[in-house]
């Protein structure tokens, strides 16, 4: 057998053997992918910031840079409560696209003031007084 000839074989060995894995590796990838991307859609759609965390992981995994998922998970550990760790994701929206949503801004700047639950005040700024604390005038 020429030399050529064993060249030509090995290359197609290793065409056959090592080709078709990577392939098959792509496809597991996107399935994968499309699976996080209909998980957490679909946790967020009915508000289950919780359960969409893993799937916004994974998907932030695979594109780490995207100005959505970073939104939703931003979101999801804000509304979860985990706003400190909600800050980052939302930095880096910030940095790409801060006009992704309506709301962005909205959760950025609750995250920022790091106040979950502001008290409740009147337009002056002082606090509203609750109907058991006021005293009826006589």
């Amino acid at each position: 057998m020429s030399r050529a000839a064993k060249y030509l074989s090995l290359l197609l060995m290793f065409a056959l053997v090592v080709l078709p894995g990577y392939s098959q590796t792509g496809k597991q990838s996107r399935k994968a992918y499309k699976a996080a991307l209909k998980e957490a859609k679909e946790h967020l759609r009915y508000e289950e910031f919780n359960q969409a965390i893993p799937a916004i992981q994974d998907l932030l995994n695979d594109n780490p840079e995207s100005p959505y998922y970073n939104f939703w998970m931003g979101k999801c550990l804000y509304i979860t409560y985990k706003k400190n760790q909600a800050l980052p994701y939302f930095q880096k929206v910030a940095t790409t696209n801060p006009d992704i949503a309506k709301e962005f801004h909205y959760y950025y700047g609750l995250t920022l003031i790091g106040d979950t639950n502001p008290p409740a005040t009147s337009m002056c700024g002082s606090p509203i007084a609750s109907p058991s604390a006021s005293t009826p005038r006589s």
